[in-house]
Protein backbone atom coordinates (compact mmCIF):
# COMPACT_ATOMS: atom_id res chain seq x y z
CA UNK A 1 0.00 0.00 0.00
CA UNK A 2 2.87 2.34 1.10
CA UNK A 3 5.13 1.91 -1.87
CA UNK A 4 2.35 2.84 -4.52
CA UNK A 5 1.08 5.65 -2.77
CA UNK A 6 2.15 9.20 -2.31
CA UNK A 7 5.87 8.67 -0.57
CA UNK A 8 6.79 7.75 -4.30
CA UNK A 9 6.66 9.29 -8.08
CA UNK A 10 5.84 12.61 -9.31
CA UNK A 11 4.08 13.25 -5.68
CA UNK A 12 7.41 13.39 -4.09
CA UNK A 13 9.72 16.10 -3.30
CA UNK A 14 12.37 14.15 -1.64
CA UNK A 15 11.66 16.75 1.65
CA UNK A 16 11.91 13.58 3.88
CA UNK A 17 9.47 14.62 6.15
CA UNK A 18 8.25 11.05 6.19
CA UNK A 19 11.39 9.47 7.43
CA UNK A 20 11.31 12.29 10.29
CA UNK A 21 8.15 11.32 11.25
CA UNK A 22 8.46 7.39 11.37
CA UNK A 23 8.07 6.55 14.60
CA UNK A 24 9.85 2.88 13.84
CA UNK A 25 11.99 4.54 11.97
CA UNK A 26 11.44 2.39 8.91
CA UNK A 27 11.97 4.81 6.10
CA UNK A 28 15.46 5.73 4.79
CA UNK A 29 16.35 8.44 2.03
CA UNK A 30 18.36 7.45 -0.31
CA UNK A 31 19.42 8.52 -3.96
CA UNK A 32 17.82 7.12 -6.97
CA UNK A 33 20.52 6.66 -10.40
CA UNK A 34 19.82 10.23 -11.12
CA UNK A 35 20.64 11.41 -7.40
CA UNK A 36 17.12 12.42 -6.37
CA UNK A 37 16.76 11.21 -3.09
CA UNK A 38 13.61 9.04 -2.44
CA UNK A 39 12.45 7.39 0.90
CA UNK A 40 12.91 3.87 0.94
CA UNK A 41 10.59 1.31 2.70
CA UNK A 42 13.14 -0.93 5.66
CA UNK A 43 9.62 -3.51 5.71
CA UNK A 44 10.81 -5.69 8.08
CA UNK A 45 10.43 -2.34 10.77
CA UNK A 46 7.24 -1.18 8.62
CA UNK A 47 3.93 -1.70 10.38
CA UNK A 48 1.26 -0.45 7.79
CA UNK A 49 0.44 2.14 10.01
CA UNK A 50 0.10 5.44 7.89
CA UNK A 51 1.73 7.69 9.12
CA UNK A 52 4.25 8.90 6.46
CA UNK A 53 1.57 8.83 3.90
CA UNK A 54 -0.18 11.68 6.57
CA UNK A 55 2.99 13.26 7.38
CA UNK A 56 3.73 13.84 3.09
CA UNK A 57 4.14 17.43 3.07
CA UNK A 58 3.04 17.39 -0.37
CA UNK A 59 -0.78 16.07 0.72
CA UNK A 60 -0.28 18.95 2.76
CA UNK A 61 0.40 22.45 0.93
CA UNK A 62 -0.10 25.55 3.38
CA UNK A 63 -0.39 28.14 0.86
CA UNK A 64 -0.77 31.92 1.93
CA UNK A 65 -3.17 33.45 0.60
CA UNK A 66 -2.49 36.35 -2.37
CA UNK A 67 -4.71 39.21 -0.85
CA UNK A 68 -2.28 39.38 2.31
CA UNK A 69 0.48 40.15 -0.33
CA UNK A 70 2.53 42.82 -1.22
CA UNK A 71 5.55 43.04 -3.90
CA UNK A 72 8.18 45.08 -4.09
CA UNK A 73 11.43 45.28 -6.25
CA UNK A 74 14.60 45.60 -3.69
CA UNK A 75 17.94 47.08 -3.74
CA UNK A 76 20.21 46.59 -0.40
CA UNK A 77 21.91 50.18 0.35
CA UNK A 78 24.68 48.38 0.92
CA UNK A 79 27.21 47.67 -2.66
CA UNK A 80 28.98 45.01 -0.53
CA UNK A 81 26.20 43.23 0.49
CA UNK A 82 24.44 43.49 -3.22
CA UNK A 83 27.87 42.04 -4.35
CA UNK A 84 28.00 39.21 -2.52
CA UNK A 85 24.47 38.41 -2.96
CA UNK A 86 22.84 36.79 -5.85
CA UNK A 87 20.17 39.28 -6.24
CA UNK A 88 19.13 42.44 -4.42
CA UNK A 89 20.33 41.33 -1.18
CA UNK A 90 17.19 41.27 0.76
CA UNK A 91 17.65 37.62 2.73
CA UNK A 92 20.85 39.39 4.07
CA UNK A 93 18.45 42.19 5.80
CA UNK A 94 15.95 39.65 6.84
CA UNK A 95 18.70 37.30 8.30
CA UNK A 96 20.25 40.05 10.03
CA UNK A 97 17.57 41.39 11.59
CA UNK A 98 16.61 37.91 12.51
CA UNK A 99 20.79 37.63 14.06
CA UNK A 100 20.00 40.68 16.02
CA UNK A 101 17.30 38.84 17.69
CA UNK A 102 18.90 36.39 19.29
CA UNK A 103 17.71 33.93 16.48
CA UNK A 104 19.05 31.23 14.25
CA UNK A 105 19.58 30.94 10.51
CA UNK A 106 19.01 27.45 8.26
CA UNK A 107 20.05 28.18 4.76
CA UNK A 108 21.88 26.09 1.97
CA UNK A 109 25.37 26.09 1.83
CA UNK A 110 28.02 24.29 -0.60
CA UNK A 111 30.23 21.74 1.88
CA UNK A 112 32.25 21.30 -1.18
CA UNK A 113 32.18 21.20 -5.20
CA UNK A 114 29.42 18.65 -5.59
CA UNK A 115 27.23 18.72 -2.36
CA UNK A 116 24.30 21.26 -1.38
CA UNK A 117 23.32 20.98 2.10
CA UNK A 118 20.97 22.74 4.61
CA UNK A 119 22.66 24.14 7.71
CA UNK A 120 22.44 25.87 10.65
CA UNK A 121 23.70 29.50 11.45
CA UNK A 122 23.86 31.64 14.41
CA UNK A 123 26.57 34.36 12.94
CA UNK A 124 26.61 36.63 10.25
CA UNK A 125 29.78 34.57 8.64
CA UNK A 126 28.12 31.29 8.92
CA UNK A 127 25.18 32.62 7.63
CA UNK A 128 27.21 34.63 4.38
CA UNK A 129 27.74 30.56 3.18
CA UNK A 130 24.04 30.56 2.47
CA UNK A 131 24.01 33.22 -0.05
CA UNK A 132 24.46 32.87 -3.71
CA UNK A 133 22.78 30.30 -5.97
CA UNK A 134 23.02 26.98 -5.91
CA UNK A 135 21.23 24.97 -9.30
CA UNK A 136 21.20 21.16 -7.40
CA UNK A 137 19.30 19.99 -4.55
CA UNK A 138 20.03 20.57 -0.96
CA UNK A 139 20.28 17.61 1.62
CA UNK A 140 17.71 18.74 4.37
CA UNK A 141 17.42 15.59 6.37
CA UNK A 142 19.73 17.00 9.46
CA UNK A 143 18.16 20.69 10.16
CA UNK A 144 14.39 19.24 10.89
CA UNK A 145 15.56 17.88 14.71
CA UNK A 146 17.14 21.26 15.42
CA UNK A 147 14.43 23.53 13.69
CA UNK A 148 12.27 22.00 16.67
CA UNK A 149 14.53 22.31 19.41
CA UNK A 150 15.38 25.75 18.51
CA UNK A 151 11.47 26.67 18.30
CA UNK A 152 10.57 25.06 21.89
CA UNK A 153 13.52 27.35 23.20
CA UNK A 154 11.78 30.26 21.85
CA UNK A 155 14.27 31.21 19.40
CA UNK A 156 13.55 33.48 16.26
CA UNK A 157 14.16 30.85 13.39
CA UNK A 158 14.72 32.00 9.94
CA UNK A 159 14.23 29.07 6.97
CA UNK A 160 14.92 29.91 3.34
CA UNK A 161 14.50 27.19 0.94
CA UNK A 162 12.57 26.43 -2.39
CA UNK A 163 9.01 26.32 -1.57
CA UNK A 164 8.58 22.76 -1.42
CA UNK A 165 11.33 22.85 1.39
CA UNK A 166 9.32 25.77 3.23
CA UNK A 167 6.44 23.77 2.94
CA UNK A 168 7.83 20.62 4.63
CA UNK A 169 9.08 22.80 7.53
CA UNK A 170 6.11 23.88 8.09
CA UNK A 171 4.09 21.06 8.10
CA UNK A 172 6.81 19.14 10.26
CA UNK A 173 6.60 21.99 12.72
CA UNK A 174 2.79 22.28 12.81
CA UNK A 175 2.18 20.81 16.34
CA UNK A 176 4.71 23.65 17.79
CA UNK A 177 4.57 27.40 18.88
CA UNK A 178 5.30 28.53 15.16
CA UNK A 179 4.82 32.48 15.79
CA UNK A 180 8.34 32.82 15.81
CA UNK A 181 9.11 30.79 12.75
CA UNK A 182 9.98 32.99 9.17
CA UNK A 183 9.54 31.48 6.29
CA UNK A 184 11.25 32.75 3.03
CA UNK A 185 10.53 30.82 0.05
CA UNK A 186 12.42 30.88 -2.81
CA UNK A 187 11.05 31.27 -6.56
CA UNK A 188 12.43 27.70 -8.22
CA UNK A 189 12.79 27.08 -12.05
CA UNK A 190 13.25 23.27 -10.67
CA UNK A 191 16.22 21.18 -9.37
CA UNK A 192 18.69 19.74 -11.42
CA UNK A 193 20.16 16.25 -10.91
CA UNK A 194 23.11 16.37 -8.71
CA UNK A 195 24.26 13.35 -10.06
CA UNK A 196 24.27 15.83 -13.71
CA UNK A 197 26.16 18.39 -12.05
CA UNK A 198 28.79 15.87 -10.05
CA UNK A 199 29.46 14.36 -14.05
CA UNK A 200 29.36 17.47 -15.43
CA UNK A 201 32.62 18.65 -12.97
CA UNK A 202 34.40 15.17 -13.71
CA UNK A 203 34.14 15.99 -17.71
CA UNK A 204 35.82 19.48 -16.91
CA UNK A 205 38.43 17.72 -14.90
CA UNK A 206 39.16 15.46 -17.53
CA UNK A 207 39.45 18.24 -19.99
CA UNK A 208 41.40 20.58 -18.22
CA UNK A 209 43.90 17.95 -16.44
CA UNK A 210 43.40 19.53 -13.11
CA UNK A 211 41.11 19.60 -10.07
CA UNK A 212 38.62 22.01 -9.16
CA UNK A 213 37.89 23.61 -5.78
CA UNK A 214 35.30 26.07 -6.13
CA UNK A 215 32.30 26.68 -8.20
CA UNK A 216 29.71 30.07 -8.40
CA UNK A 217 26.61 28.37 -10.10
CA UNK A 218 26.20 32.04 -11.08
CA UNK A 219 28.93 34.72 -11.61
CA UNK A 220 27.64 37.65 -11.42
CA UNK A 221 31.23 39.25 -10.45
CA UNK A 222 32.53 38.89 -13.74
CA UNK A 223 29.48 38.52 -16.15
CA UNK A 224 26.82 40.75 -14.29
CA UNK A 225 23.31 39.88 -12.94
CA UNK A 226 21.57 39.40 -16.30
CA UNK A 227 24.07 36.76 -17.54
CA UNK A 228 23.61 33.15 -16.33
CA UNK A 229 27.13 31.67 -16.43
CA UNK A 230 28.79 29.08 -14.03
CA UNK A 231 32.41 29.42 -13.40
CA UNK A 232 34.78 26.90 -11.43
CA UNK A 233 38.49 27.42 -10.58
CA UNK A 234 40.56 24.87 -10.75
CA UNK A 235 43.65 23.87 -7.84
CA UNK A 236 46.56 25.30 -10.51
CA UNK A 237 44.60 28.66 -10.67
CA UNK A 238 42.66 28.01 -13.30
CA UNK A 239 39.39 29.73 -14.26
CA UNK A 240 36.63 28.66 -16.45
CA UNK A 241 33.60 29.86 -17.09
CA UNK A 242 30.85 28.41 -19.35
CA UNK A 243 27.00 28.10 -19.81
CA UNK A 244 26.95 24.77 -20.41
CA UNK A 245 24.81 23.65 -17.21
CA UNK A 246 22.79 26.00 -17.32
CA UNK A 247 21.49 25.24 -20.86
CA UNK A 248 21.07 21.83 -19.60
CA UNK A 249 19.08 23.57 -16.58
CA UNK A 250 17.05 25.19 -19.00
CA UNK A 251 16.32 22.17 -21.42
CA UNK A 252 14.38 20.77 -18.32
CA UNK A 253 15.73 17.46 -19.25
CA UNK A 254 17.44 16.94 -15.94
CA UNK A 255 14.57 18.00 -13.79
CA UNK A 256 13.30 16.12 -10.79
CA UNK A 257 10.43 14.44 -11.73
CA UNK A 258 8.12 16.20 -8.92
CA UNK A 259 8.96 19.64 -10.58
CA UNK A 260 7.01 18.85 -13.35
CA UNK A 261 3.90 18.56 -11.12
CA UNK A 262 4.72 21.19 -8.44
CA UNK A 263 1.36 22.49 -6.84
CA UNK A 264 3.94 26.11 -5.87
CA UNK A 265 4.30 27.43 -9.61
CA UNK A 266 1.35 30.34 -8.35
CA UNK A 267 1.36 33.59 -6.80
CA UNK A 268 -0.01 31.96 -3.83
CA UNK A 269 2.86 31.52 -1.77
CA UNK A 270 4.04 29.05 1.50
CA UNK A 271 6.36 31.57 2.94
CA UNK A 272 6.28 34.67 5.01
CA UNK A 273 8.57 35.44 2.45
CA UNK A 274 8.91 35.12 -1.05
CA UNK A 275 12.64 35.86 -3.01
CA UNK A 276 13.17 36.11 -6.61
CA UNK A 277 15.05 37.76 -8.93
CA UNK A 278 13.37 40.74 -10.29
CA UNK A 279 13.82 40.15 -14.43
CA UNK A 280 11.58 42.70 -16.26
CA UNK A 281 12.98 45.46 -14.17
CA UNK A 282 15.53 46.71 -16.66
CA UNK A 283 11.66 47.53 -19.29
CA UNK A 284 9.67 48.54 -16.27
CA UNK A 285 11.76 50.01 -14.07
CA UNK A 286 15.16 51.07 -16.14
CA UNK A 287 16.07 53.75 -14.29
CA UNK A 288 15.94 51.21 -11.09
CA UNK A 289 18.21 48.95 -12.97
CA UNK A 290 22.24 48.45 -12.64
CA UNK A 291 22.80 45.22 -13.54
CA UNK A 292 24.33 44.37 -9.83
CA UNK A 293 20.84 42.86 -8.98
CA UNK A 294 17.32 43.99 -7.84
CA UNK A 295 15.28 41.35 -5.72
CA UNK A 296 11.53 40.94 -5.87
CA UNK A 297 10.48 40.54 -2.41
CA UNK A 298 6.79 39.06 -1.57
CA UNK A 299 5.64 40.11 1.84
CA UNK A 300 2.96 37.33 2.22
CA UNK A 301 1.96 37.06 6.20
CA UNK A 302 1.61 39.71 8.96
CA UNK A 303 5.07 38.64 10.57
CA UNK A 304 6.08 39.61 6.98
CA UNK A 305 5.11 42.90 7.22
CA UNK A 306 6.68 43.34 10.28
CA UNK A 307 10.08 42.22 9.81
CA UNK A 308 9.71 44.14 6.32
CA UNK A 309 8.72 47.64 7.85
CA UNK A 310 11.90 47.09 10.83
CA UNK A 311 14.57 46.68 7.87
CA UNK A 312 13.09 49.33 5.21
CA UNK A 313 15.98 51.78 5.80
CA UNK A 314 18.37 49.14 4.75
CA UNK A 315 16.94 48.78 1.17
CA UNK A 316 15.28 50.35 -1.69
CA UNK A 317 12.04 49.75 -2.41
CA UNK A 318 9.73 50.63 -5.18
CA UNK A 319 5.97 48.79 -4.94
CA UNK A 320 5.26 46.60 -8.49
CA UNK A 321 2.77 44.40 -9.62
CA UNK A 322 4.01 40.81 -10.19
CA UNK A 323 1.98 40.42 -13.66
CA UNK A 324 4.49 43.23 -14.74
CA UNK A 325 7.94 40.93 -14.03
CA UNK A 326 7.32 37.90 -16.25
CA UNK A 327 8.65 34.92 -13.44
CA UNK A 328 7.45 31.67 -15.33
CA UNK A 329 7.49 29.57 -12.11
CA UNK A 330 5.22 31.99 -10.74
CA UNK A 331 2.31 30.89 -13.10
CA UNK A 332 2.54 27.39 -14.53
CA UNK A 333 4.56 24.33 -14.27
CA UNK A 334 6.80 23.51 -17.35
CA UNK A 335 5.72 20.74 -19.36
CA UNK A 336 7.73 17.24 -18.89
CA UNK A 337 10.36 17.62 -22.02
CA UNK A 338 9.34 14.93 -24.80
CA UNK A 339 13.06 13.72 -24.73
CA UNK A 340 12.77 13.47 -20.98
CA UNK A 341 12.56 9.30 -20.80
CA UNK A 342 14.73 9.09 -23.99
CA UNK A 343 17.12 11.29 -22.01
CA UNK A 344 17.36 9.44 -18.80
CA UNK A 345 17.34 5.70 -20.49
CA UNK A 346 20.45 6.95 -22.15
CA UNK A 347 22.30 9.07 -20.06
CA UNK A 348 24.02 6.00 -17.84
CA UNK A 349 25.08 4.32 -21.11
CA UNK A 350 26.78 7.20 -22.92
CA UNK A 351 29.64 9.47 -22.16
CA UNK A 352 28.97 12.74 -20.80
CA UNK A 353 30.66 14.17 -23.70
CA UNK A 354 28.23 12.09 -26.10
CA UNK A 355 25.17 13.21 -24.10
CA UNK A 356 26.40 17.23 -24.30
CA UNK A 357 26.88 16.54 -28.12
CA UNK A 358 22.87 15.68 -28.14
CA UNK A 359 21.51 17.45 -25.62
CA UNK A 360 23.14 20.63 -25.58
CA UNK A 361 25.50 21.65 -28.21
CA UNK A 362 23.46 20.36 -31.10
CA UNK A 363 20.31 22.04 -29.49
CA UNK A 364 22.13 25.08 -29.45
CA UNK A 365 23.06 25.30 -32.92
CA UNK A 366 19.61 24.54 -33.98
CA UNK A 367 18.60 27.06 -31.80
CA UNK A 368 20.84 29.92 -33.68
CA UNK A 369 20.08 28.83 -37.03
CA UNK A 370 15.82 29.32 -36.40
CA UNK A 371 16.90 32.56 -34.48
CA UNK A 372 18.98 33.48 -38.15
CA UNK A 373 16.03 32.64 -40.73
CA UNK A 374 13.44 34.07 -38.50
CA UNK A 375 15.49 37.42 -38.55
CA UNK A 376 15.84 37.07 -42.09
CA UNK A 377 12.52 36.48 -42.52
CA UNK A 378 11.06 39.10 -40.34
CA UNK A 379 13.74 41.57 -42.85
CA UNK A 380 12.14 40.31 -46.41
CA UNK A 381 8.76 40.88 -44.57
CA UNK A 382 9.68 44.72 -43.35
CA UNK A 383 11.24 45.40 -46.65
CA UNK A 384 7.84 43.91 -48.91
CA UNK A 385 5.48 46.24 -46.66
CA UNK A 386 7.75 49.62 -46.87
CA UNK A 387 7.57 48.98 -50.75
Amino acid sequence: MIVNGALFGDSCCGCGVCAEKCVNKAIQMVPNNQGFFYPKIIVEKCINCGICVDACAFNHVHLEHVSLQQSFAVKNRDANIRAKSRSGGVFTAISDFILAHNGVVYGCKMIDCRTAVHSRATSKEERDAFLGSKYIPSILFSVYPQIREDLKLGRYVLFSGTACQVNAIKHFCEDLDCSKLILADIVCHGVPSPVVWSDYLDFLEAKFHDKIVSVNFRDKARFGWAAHFETVLFEGGKVYSSHTFRDLFYNHLALRRSCFHCPFKCLDRVGDFTLADCWGIATNLPDFDDDKGVSLLFVNSVNGSVIFRAIQDQLDCVPVDPKDFPQPPLRQNWPVPDEYEKFWSSYHHHSFSWMLHVYVYNIRYYKKKMNQFCRRFIRKIRSFMRR
